[in-house]
């Protein structure tokens, strides 16, 4: 089984994300980190998406969305009960619109609704960035971890905004802040890979999904690879961050890295059933 743990399919209101609307930027950096636009995104076909997973022998994909960008999580929701048993759905929170907001989504969307988790990707909010460490969203953390509710961050990438968002130091404050919360960092912290290992290995709360990041066209995605051998062979997870990559490619290249059969079964499913308390639908 393999759960890829970063994927946003062209399905209703997710094709307007950036990673769909502005393909004509996003693909040329695509080429130059060895990438390149899956067929199904170039034609937003979910019917081609899932056959492009079917061959990839990819079961599960995890589905955050960005709300700053018009997606709408009625939209993740009804994606769920089309294909189920396909994705996982994690809520996407906005903090800049409002805390009270940001509760309503989690009450409805992960506890009275199918969802596993929430998303903030606050680089990226609608009235502006937001650092992870910001004592604006303390209330957020503390509801989480309280009510045992994921949360995935945008945490890395070649998109940013300003690197400072991406500092591993804001974000271990956060992890010692609320220990019993489980942070899934995407994008894995990617330029800061050896400092965010460290953080990780130090806050078991941690997991990083560093999709193309660990790929070989990637500087730095080595320490990835001795980090899943070794220090977080239970905390890093395989995603593709599909659009930005296709999936068949992506696999491909982490079957390549010469990680054992066990360190694969953690990186490709273990690790992220347990980060998103999977356990009842692998039954």
């Amino acid at each position: 089984m393999i759960i890829d743990m970063r994927l946003r399919p062209p399905y209703k209101s997710i094709c307007n994300m950036g990673l769909y609307t502005a393909q004509e930027h996003i693909v040329p950096v695509m080429h130059k980190n060895g990438g390149r636009l899956a067929p199904s995104a170039r034609e937003k076909s979910m019917p081609m998406l899932i056959e492009e997973m079917d061959q990839a022998g990819i079961t599960m994909g995890v589905v955050p969305i960005r709300t700053a960008d018009g997606v709408s999580n009625d939209d993740l929701v009804q994606l769920l009960a089309d294909y189920p048993g396909r994705f996982v759905g994690m809520a996407g929170v906005d903090p800049t619109d409002g805390i009270l907001k940001a509760f309503d989504t989690i009450d409805i969307y992960v506890h009275n609704g199918p969802c596993k988790g929430i998303v903030m990707e606050l680089p990226f909010c609608k009235k502006g960035p937001l650092h992870c460490n910001d004592r604006y969203l303390w209330a957020i953390y503390e509801k989480c971890e309280a009510e045992q509710v994921p949360v995935m961050l945008q945490w890395g990438g070649m998109f940013a905004p300003d690197l400072k968002l991406y500092d591993p130091t804001e974000l271990d404050k956060v992890a010692v802040s609320f220990p019993r919360m489980t942070l899934i960092a995407a994008h894995a912290g990617w330029p800061f890979v050896t400092e965010i290992i460290q953080v990780a290995f130090c806050r078991n709360n941690i997991y990083l999904a560093p999709d193309t990041y660990m790929t070989p066209n990637t500087p730095g995605y080595q320490d990835y690879v001795r980090a899943a051998k070794n220090m977080l062979s239970e905390r890093i997870c395989f995603s593709t961050a599909y659009p930005l990559a296709t999936i068949a490619d992506t696999k491909k290249s982490f079957m390549e890295l010469g990680l054992s059969e066990e360190i694969l079964g953690n990186v490709f499913c273990n690790n992220a059933v347990r980060a998103l308390h999977l356990e009842d639908q692998m039954r």
